[in-house]
């Protein structure tokens, strides 16, 4: 999760380097290749690509704040490995630095460990991202072919790591990660897709061992097609980490869709549905210390919702529809849950006192097939499930009903959809800062302002950030000073104007001099994720 000192590097990163006080370098404008950019900046400058595909193995330069971006957002640039047996990008510096890439999509490479992108010691954003249809038929470990990552702090927001294939021609006993390989590292995943990636032996797709959150991605269809050794989709924990709001569809391995490990991982609002696929798989595997599985909805997974266990589990207000393999009988491990697979009489669980049987009812909603039937949203019947989880609980963000009616008082058993499964409330999640013009004169009128898009149909508690960088000061809004400082408050579903300065008119009596300044705004919600895009807009002024 990006937290607030975070959110201060990026948006000093991006004052500086959008700025008068950094280059921005145009490919191929000023220079005919990325690498060649890339080798002309200093710290904090940035390469902004021209849509196009582009034929290169690039070496990343030791320098600090580097963003290499698409000059079109939104619009992807393709980078293609220009031969066989090359990373694509990579970055293997002694000393700790920070990049940044946006909208780039990373295909074809071949090599091992690694064939996509690499990073050792980094800070590492990456925003709109592909690294996909990577590949490796050799006898070196794979460790990672779109992304290997070693010693670094991530934030990974809306990428996608898809088509990735492996296939040995002889058995390498330690590959981890086919798409992704984190070792050492901490940070977020969020927003992301890991989907069709595919191995013939012994694999996990994102091996991550480590303390990184995983928050509201899509892991489907990936697959081992030719062993029962897979371990599974997804395996993750060191210290204390988070898996929330995640969706896991269609993985096939033994141990299906995620293997907790570490000292304490919290499984939180993730729905598990048609995971499995060899004999005796399950949905999950909980091997940390302490799993806390809750709000979790596992559905039409082969055999077992839940394999053997090997730590500590604390299982509640889920909706459990596959028996649980291992032994479920020590008592207080579960409660508040609903069991719909067949006779769970016949097994030896201690089920705890609120937990309940049958069938959850589940209906169509709009953004999928598990929603809670209710009457309260047009349904006939009230599914068991409603206000039936742990009233000391906290109530997970989104909703069970198809109507996106908020989950009020006790909560309601399962997995909760997002809100913003229906057409969002407005069409730019984040901040857009607004002026009357980019340049100003004498006597015209200048005022500054933020449209706040809240995209979900009910208010957001959030914070408000916005940066003025002028004439070598940055200061941050209400106050204009150094400290990082923002606006906390409740904004609208939908977009809600904030006024930053109300309009005047620019002083007359020029001196005939030039200046340039920039503004920068980012959105965080309660717990300071940042929501939708980072905004920024130049404008220049005579004084």
């Amino acid at each position: 999760m990006m937290k607030r000192s975070f959110i201060g590097v990026l948006i000093v990163s991006s004052v500086f380097t959008s700025g008068g006080w950094a280059a921005v370098y145009s490919v191929p404008g000023d220079y005919p290749s990325i690498q060649e950019a890339l080798n002309a900046c200093v710290d904090d400058d940035t390469v902004a690509v021209d849509p196009g595909t582009y034929t290169e193995n690039i070496l990343w330069p030791d320098v600090q704040g580097v963003t290499l971006r698409s000059s079109v957002a939104g619009s992807p640039i393709s980078i293609r490995s220009q031969g066989v047996d090359r990373i694509i990008l990579q970055r293997t510096g002694a000393e700790r630095c920070m990049v940044i890439l946006q909208d780039l999509d990373i295909a074809g490479g071949v090599h091992a460990p690694g064939a996509g992108l690499v990073f050792e010691r980094t800070e590492l954003v990456m925003i709109r991202c592909s690294s996909r249809n990577h590949r490796h038929n050799g006898t070196e470990a794979i460790l990672g072919l779109a992304l290997h990552c070693t010693e670094c702090h991530l934030l990974v927001e809306n990428c996608e790591f898809s088509g990735n294939e492996y296939e040995p021609p002889t058995v390498v006993y330690d590959n981890l990660g086919l798409a992704v390989y984190l070792e050492n590292c901490t940070g977020t995943f969020s927003g992301c897709a890991v989907r069709d990636n595919t191995s013939d032996y012994v694999l996990d797709i994102v091996h991550a061992p480590c303390d990184v959150d995983f928050i509201g991605n899509r892991f489907e269809n990936n697959a081992n097609v030719g062993s029962d050794n897979y371990r599974t989709c997804l395996v993750s924990g060191s210290g204390s980490v988070m898996i929330r709001d995640n969706v896991f569809s269609g993985n096939r391995a033994n141990s299906g869709a995620v293997m907790t490990a570490g000292d304490l991982v919290w499984v939180e609002n993730n729905l598990f549905i048609g995971n499995g696929g060899l004999p005796a798989s399950s949905a999950m595997r909980p091997w940390a210390d302490m799993t806390m599985i809750r709000f979790n909805t596992f559905s039409d997974n082969t055999a077992f919702s839940m394999g053997i266990s090997v730590g500590s589990v604390c299982l509640e207000n889920n909706i459990v529809m596959e028996p649980m393999d291992g032994d479920w009988s020590v008592p207080g491990r579960m409660d508040y849950n609903l069991f719909g697979f067949a006779d769970p009489g016949s097994y030896s669980f201690a089920y705890g006192p609120s937990d309940i049987f049958g069938d959850p009812l589940f209906v169509q909603g709009p953004a999928g097939t598990r929603y809670l039937s209710q009457t309260a949203s047009g349904q006939t019947v009230k599914s068991p499930c409603i206000d039936a989880g742990n009233p000391m609980a906290d109530v997970p963000a989104g909703t069970t009903r198809t109507d996106y009616g908020p989950d009020l008082g006790v909560p309601d058993i399962g997995y909760h959809y997002p809100n913003s499964g229906a057409d969002p409330a407005c069409d730019a999640p984040g901040v857009t800062i607004v002026m009357p013009s980019n340049h100003f004169e004498p006597a015209s009128t200048f005022s500054t302002s933020v449209i706040v898009c809240n995209p979900l149909p009910n208010p957001l508690q959030g914070r408000l950030y916005v940066a003025l960088a002028l004439d070598g000061y940055l200061g941050f809004w209400p106050g204009f000073t150094w400290k990082l400082d923002g606006y906390d408050g409740e904004f609208s579903s939908g977009e809600t104007e904030v006024i930053i300065l109300p309009a005047f008119i620019w002083p007359m009596n020029p001196s005939g001099n030039l200046g340039d300044a920039m503004w920068i705004g980012a959105l965080t919600d309660a717990t300071d994720q940042v929501i939708g895009a980072i905004d920024s807009l130049s404008f220049t002024f005579v004084y």
